[in-house]
């Protein structure tokens, strides 16, 4: 395979999860009075799934740009495009508008890294007149698929929903996923209707044999669990004490507490390496969920504290009237009422964790490796790697799609909590 030839299809590819990101906006913008009218919305309250969009792209472009300093080109990309997908299905399957709006701030946080590293991908790998012709072919795929997002949008609504058109991005890689490694590179996508035999369940084949994919996967259950419950634990009694138990200092540490908040997790990564390698946690599960529980607390003390502050101090005086002592009202009044924020605090932790790929490529040895590392060592060194991309982004996303809709009832309820009296 020549240079030129090579560059064409990585070229192309590019292009194409490029424009399947800008699809995300232009397909959904013809479908805003269908979804107003099914959610009970206004067009204009309806307009802030593509406005939050929007905003997850321009916040989130630069986010990616450093962590592919930090850890690679490939490895976030392979992260962008789970998080795209899983928000475009979680978007078509939202039963209420709470959650298409969150649905859609993790697809705009994944499509932003697609623009980003797509562009670095071809531009560190291709020089002179072929770079120059490659970048030109990345743009003119993009706009050609992103134009196609309003005739895509008008005509799968009319067919199917808006549900479907939400879900434009996620149907793009699906088929990807489902088409051989040799298709992929020869031709895009929408090109399996022609030919729908050629689909095949190889690539998710490949991967599920794969011993190592199974043991990362399970590393990835053992990492998110700890660090998913003693966050939650820790926040919640730590969060009550801040509310509503008084002793000295209580308002400068919690200040310091919210100050923690802006602590980027890159500066800890070297200190805590060494330490790690003095106590004889590097490489180790253990050190990986410390690590997570460590950076996951600040946001979870700022945010259980402030909705356990707002509980009617009554009920709490009531109950030291009654005798009972600062467990029992923790236990029986406090935590019964903050049900619905500790859920959402939960999933967020477990879906932060979960899709964690810098903190197990740093602190995770090969044997604690967690899924999203696995699956970076997978992809190769040279070709489009689509077929190792498409699967291993559905394989990482069953797990939170579960978590999600088991528990999106507390989540709606969390996200309401503090919008009424």
């Amino acid at each position: 395979m020549t240079t030129s030839t090579d560059a064409g299809r990585v070229a192309a590819l590019v292009g194409l999860l490029f424009g399947l990101a800008g699809m995300g906006s232009a397909a959904v913008a013809v479908t805003l009075p269908a979804i107003a009218a099914d959610l009970g919305l206004s067009t204009g309250g309806a307009s802030w799934i593509i406005s939050l969009y929007a905003l997850m792209l321009a916040v989130a472009t630069a986010v990616y740009g450093r962590i592919a300093d930090l850890a690679g080109i490939r490895a976030p990309l392979v992260v962008g495009v789970g998080l795209m997908t899983t928000g475009a299905l979680l978007g078509a399957l939202a039963p209420t508008y709470e959650v298409l709006l969150a649905a859609r701030l993790l697809q705009g946080s994944g499509a932003a890294a697609v623009p980003v590293l797509g562009m670095a991908v071809v531009s560190a790998r291709y020089d002179g007149a072929v770079r120059t012709t490659a970048l030109g072919r990345v743009a003119g795929t993009a706009a050609a698929v992103s134009a196609l997002g309003p005739l895509a949008g008008g005509v799968v609504e009319d067919l199917v929903s808006w549900r479907a058109v939400v879900a434009l991005p996620a149907l793009g890689l699906a088929v990807a996923s489902l088409r051989p490694g040799v298709d992929n590179a020869r031709s895009g996508w929408w090109t399996v209707f022609t030919t729908p035999a050629r689909l095949t369940a190889e690539n998710y084949s490949n991967l599920l044999d794969n011993p190592r994919m199974v043991q990362s996967f399970w590393n990835t259950v053992t990492i998110s669990l700890p660090a998913t419950v003693l966050v939650v634990v820790i926040a919640a009694l730590a969060a009550y004490a801040f509310a509503w138990m008084k002793f000295r200092g209580r308002d400068v540490y919690f200040l310091l507490v919210v100050g923690l908040l802006v602590v980027p997790l890159q500066v800890a990564l070297i200190p805590v390496a060494d330490l790690y390698g003095r106590l004889g946690l590097f490489g180790r599960i253990p050190g990986v969920v410390l690590f997570h529980v460590a950076f996951g607390l600040p946001f979870a003390i700022f945010l259980l504290r402030n909705f356990f502050a707002g509980i009617p101090a009554d009920l709490l005086e009531a109950a030291r009237l009654d005798g009972a002592s600062e467990w029992t009202i923790f236990s029986r009044v406090v935590l019964p009422l903050g049900v619905p924020a500790i859920a959402s605090l939960a999933i967020f932790q477990f879906l932060w964790v979960w899709n964690d790929l810098l903190v197990g490529l740093v602190f995770a040895s090969r044997d604690a490796a967690p899924l999203t590392v696995a699956i970076r060592e997978q992809t190769r060194q040279f070709g489009s790697n689509i077929d190792i991309i498409a699967p291993g982004a559905f394989l990482s996303m069953v797990v939170p799609l579960i978590v999600f809709f088991a528990f999106q009832r507390f989540f709606v309820q969390g996200v309401l909590a503090g919008s009424v009296k």
